[in-house]
């Protein structure tokens, strides 16, 4: 890791024992290095990103939270009309039932 930033071992053994600070000169190829960003490496935890990413990633949110209702209520009427449609079915069979009870009944008098 020393040679990789271009430092002598002496110097990295300090930065990953605490006792120099990382500078910023070599912050950047640590960070680069270590997979870390150098806002990680100076605070100990990323911070916020700004404001316009946050407001793309809510609106894209938004977008896939509308899209999905769109999608379940489009969903939700085709079961309805589905079943709307088979008590229709029954209702009118019902009908035909109580129709042909009627001409049994009437036939047996």
């Amino acid at each position: 890791m020393a040679q990789r930033l271009g430092i002598k071992r002496n110097a990295y053994r300090a930065f990953e024992t605490g006792v120099t600070q990382i500078v910023n000169l070599r912050l950047k190829d640590f960070a680069a290095l270590t997979g870390c960003t150098p806002e990680f490496l100076l605070l100990g935890y990323e911070p916020a990103r700004p404001d316009e990413d946050m407001l793309q990633e809510v609106n894209y949110c938004k977008k896939r939270m509308q899209d999905l209702t769109d999608e379940y209520e489009n969903r939700l009427e085709a079961c309805a009309k589905t079943l709307r449609d088979k008590e229709a079915v029954i209702t009118s069979q019902e009908r035909t039932i109580k129709v042909q009870q009627d001409l049994i009944s009437m036939l047996q008098k």
